[in-house]
């Protein structure tokens, strides 16, 4: 069996059961790195090789379409949360992360939108910002990305 690459889990959410898939270092570390993220997953098998998902840091770089990012970020948000990662806890509040994609992608091609109290409303973070917030949370968040990744 390899040791050290992705594995597979599965875990149950909302009454359905999902699939999703871990880094670790071996089968122990692997047991360690699914406690560490909180969703109750089990692990099912050594992967071996790179799941079929792309981070969302890639996502956004790669100018992928905004609804394929947003849902690649609410995943990693929620994985975090699950994990008690402070950036996770708070992804969905006004200055979260999430929530700043969000704006990022309404008003990327528009001057900031101003509302009818005279606020400014557009995202206060720019690109680079963001895409360093996404590799930040999926460095810290256990078993997202490969080691020296």
């Amino acid at each position: 069996m390899r040791l050290r690459g992705w594995y597979s889990t599965k875990y149950r959410s909302g009454g359905a059961t999902y699939g999703s898939s871990l880094w670790a270092r071996g089968p122990e570390d692997a047991k360690f790195v699914a406690t560490a993220r909180g969703m109750g997953e089990t692990i099912e098998s050594a992967a071996g090789k790179r799941p079929d998902f792309e981070r969302p840091s890639r996502l956004f770089y790669g100018n992928h379409p905004p609804l394929v990012v947003l849902h690649a970020v609410a995943f990693l948000c929620s994985v975090a949360r699950a994990a008690r990662l402070d950036v996770g806890l708070s992804a969905t509040d006004d200055s979260g992360l999430l929530h700043e994609m969000i704006h990022y992608f309404l008003f990327r091609k528009h001057k900031p939108m101003w509302l009818s109290n005279g606020r400014r409303f557009y995202s206060h973070k720019g690109r680079r910002n963001l895409y360093n917030e996404l590799r930040s949370l999926e460095q810290a968040t256990p078993g997202y990305v490969e080691e020296n990744t």
